[in-house]
């Protein structure tokens, strides 16, 4: 799945491409993260 994803997110960034599946990468990355360190937070907060 991620290979089509990838493929389709980058289609027509010509040189641009190394930044742009940079920025998919930290976007996955940072959801992933993100949602971990808010459930970490939440639970002693209640």
């Amino acid at each position: 799945m991620f290979p089509t994803i990838f493929g389709l997110a980058s289609a027509g960034l010509g040189k641009d491409r190394k930044i742009g599946g940079s920025g998919l990468i930290m976007a996955i990355l940072g959801g992933a993260v993100l949602t971990m360190v808010q459930g970490q937070v939440s639970m002693p907060i209640g």
